[in-house]
Formats: C-alpha cells, sequence, structure tokens
C-alpha cells in the first residue's frame, strides 16, 4: 500500500498543542501558596521582610517572613494578615537603618550611612526638660511605649530610672539657680520683690 502523503498545507495546519505541552513542560512550576501570598502582601512592612521558604531538619518545607536587615524569620502563614510581630522586629532591628530621618544620618569613613551616635548627656537633659515642662511624674521615663519610641529612634539609647530622672531634674533646678544668682549679682542698682497675700476660700494663705 502506498502511505499517503501530505501536501505543506496539511503540514501548516497541524495542531499545535502537542508541541505547546512539550516546551511548557519544562517551564518551572510556581508555588501557588507563595503566588497568593505575594498577591495579599500590601502592608507597609514588607518593604522590611521577605516571605521565603525553609526547610526543616525532618525535611518539611514551610513559608517563613525574614527580616531583609538581620535575616532573623518568623512564621508566616499566608491565609492570616497579621503583621504585628513583624512590625515589632522593624521598631527594634539592630540592623535596620532608619529611613526618613536624613538629620539623624552620618556617613562613615566606608561611604556607609549610619545612625548619628547618641550624646546621652543631651538626652537626659533634654528628658528632664520635658518632665518639668509638661508636669510629668518621675516615671514617665519607665514607660514601656515611651521607651518603645527611644528604642526606635536610635537603638544605642540607654533607659534611665525615675530616681535617675529625679536626680537629673535637681541638678538642672540647681544649675538655673546658681546661673540666676549670677545674673542678679551683675545687674546694677536695686531689686524689688512684691508679693501679694490672700487667702482661698477654704482660708489657706496664699502668695504670689
Amino acid at each position: 500500500m502506498e502511505s499517503e502523503k501530505q501536501s505543506p498545507a496539511d503540514c501548516g495546519n497541524m495542531p499545535k498543542n502537542r508541541t505547546a505541552a512539550s516546551e511548557g513542560s519544562s517551564l518551572p512550576q510556581s508555588n501557588p501558596e507563595e503566588s497568593k501570598a505575594k498577591r495579599q502582601r500590601h502592608s507597609h512592612v514588607w518593604e522590611n521582610f521577605t516571605v521565603i521558604t525553609k526547610v526543616s531538619s525532618e525535611g518539611v518545607s514551610e513559608l517563613r517572613a525574614k527580616c531583609n536587615h538581620c535575616s532573623k524569620d518568623y512564621a508566616y502563614e499566608s491565609h492570616k494578615k497579621d503583621t504585628s510581630n513583624f512590625n515589632r522586629h522593624s521598631l527594634v532591628c539592630s540592623k535596620k537603618t532608619r529611613d526618613g530621618d536624613v538629620g539623624a544620618m552620618l556617613v562613615n569613613l566606608e561611604g556607609k550611612i549610619q545612625a548619628r551616635k547618641i550624646d546621652q548627656v543631651v538626652f537626659r537633659e533634654m528628658v528632664a526638660k520635658c518632665i518639668i515642662e509638661h508636669d510629668l511624674p518621675f516615671s514617665y521615663v519607665e514607660y514601656d511605649k515611651v521607651r518603645l519610641i527611644w528604642k526606635y529612634l536610635n537603638a544605642d539609647v540607654k533607659f534611665i530610672s525615675r530616681n535617675t530622672a529625679a536626680g537629673d531634674i535637681f541638678k538642672f533646678y540647681e544649675n538655673k539657680k546658681t546661673k540666676l544668682k549670677t545674673e542678679l549679682l551683675e545687674i546694677p542698682g536695686r531689686i524689688a520683690f512684691t508679693s501679694d497675700l490672700w487667702s482661698a476660700i477654704t482660708v489657706e494663705g496664699l502668695s504670689v
């Protein structure tokens, strides 16, 4: 029997499904869980974290969220949108450069941007002035959220206790009193002080 011959036109009309399937089989297959997680990541925290696939010693693979600065990783579940753990880590990560505050950045000898070294004396003086001006309790320096803000602004900050804050305020008062005495001694002439005495409705004597 003679074999049927196919014309060039017939060859051109042959379906290409088989060729496309064979070529497509060599392409890498994406992880559907990882693709789904990537579509759902809209929080700004993902500027500092990357989702990775980590294999345990038992050979089990799982998705983890790794810090882009210190490489510490946390458990990550694509169906959950809770990023509070990642946010907390970003606030205290010692390797993370604090972006946005150009005034708090310096360029070191290697040309790399780094956080400005904090002056602990200036910091404690500013805290003392803040407590005085806003009439805050000495325990203000021990508030957890206040310390978290300080740590976020500069990881090298050294926390102080309420007793240290009280001592700094007393020193600040003594320095101001000494400075005022010096200024009064240098004033030519005399100074007159007046006072107004009156009684409150509770019969307590007050002076102004």
